[in-house]
């Protein structure tokens, strides 16, 4: 999986060729036009999902289906409520287990969100 700057996709690149398998538009670019997943977000990608974060606040964790590239937004939930309240990922994202691991770089934040 690789971030396309210039076209604000995510590429699906088959290993042996190289070829583009899926091009995925998740419009992930910043106010200042640049793609903000180069700018502090990361990738993480297993048991079928690819987890995209990024410093766009109205979808700072998007979660996409590798067969279907169907797109799902996290958000936090705190107690039984989803929180839908905007939150500014500018670290890395990190998938252990049941939970997918997120941080803000500047906020001092990290974030511990369910599978």
């Amino acid at each position: 999986w690789v971030a396309g700057c210039t076209e604000k996709m995510l590429y699906r690149i088959e290993d042996s060729s190289g070829k583009v398998l899926a091009k995925i538009p998740l419009g992930l670019a910043d106010y200042g036009g640049e793609m903000s997943i180069s700018t502090g977000a990361d990738i993480a990608a297993a048991d079928g999902k690819v987890w995209v974060s990024s410093t766009n606040t109205e979808k700072p964790v998007q979660i996409i289906d590798e067969i279907t590239g169907n797109i799902e937004v996290a958000y936090i939930q705190t107690n039984k409520n989803i929180d839908k309240k905007p939150f500014k990922v500018d670290g890395g994202i990190r998938l252990t287990g049941k939970y997918v691991w997120t941080t803000g770089y500047h906020s001092k934040t990290i974030w511990l969100l369910k599978r």
